[in-house]
């Protein structure tokens, strides 16, 4: 697979990270990362999940400049990012699921109601399941919106699992 600018970008930040080659192997504490943010090994299981949430509605990431260790990630990085643990996972034989977790309103201007500019950016994400958070269900418009007939949740094809609608 030929590098995408978006897989350069992640594997910059995965190297900053001290993250080699989706190894996952722990390192010290250093200048830029202290004691109290080291990486510790990812294992990897028979089944595995990587889990988007709580984006509300900022796609494009979104800086966070109290925390010391911000990840600024946009979904073109989670999108390369399962792309390349998909391939890892597919050679050592086990399972990858991506997750959206929910709470994909409320944030930005993508979310305004209902969520109609977000919803097909959204529909292009490889999710292998999503859940409803409770940000999606403030306004009745929104609700309505997502469940319509051949809407955003149909898209999935049951692949939105969620108690809340």
């Amino acid at each position: 697979m030929a590098p995408t600018q978006l897989s350069i970008v992640l594997e910059r930040m995965l190297n900053e990270l001290g993250i080699a080659d989706l190894t996952f192997e722990a390192r010290g504490p250093t200048d830029t990362m202290p004691a109290t943010d080291v990486v510790s090994p990812v294992p990897w299981n028979d089944v595995n999940f990587l889990i988007v949430t709580d984006v509300h509605s900022w796609i494009a990431g979104h800086r966070h400049p109290d925390h010391t260790l911000a990840l600024d990630a946009d979904y073109g990085h989670v999108l390369s990012l399962h792309e390349r643990l998909a391939e890892v996972a597919a050679a050592r034989g086990c399972d990858l699921f991506l997750v959206q977790n929910g709470d994909l309103n409320d944030g930005t201007g993508f979310s305004r109601t209902p969520p109609a500019v977000l919803v097909p950016l959204l529909q292009r994400m490889p999710f292998d399941a999503l859940t409803t958070g409770n940000h999606e269900l403030y306004e009745n418009e929104n609700i309505d919106y997502l469940a319509q007939p051949g809407g955003f949740i149909d898209s999935w094809n049951g692949s939105f699992i969620t108690s809340n609608t």
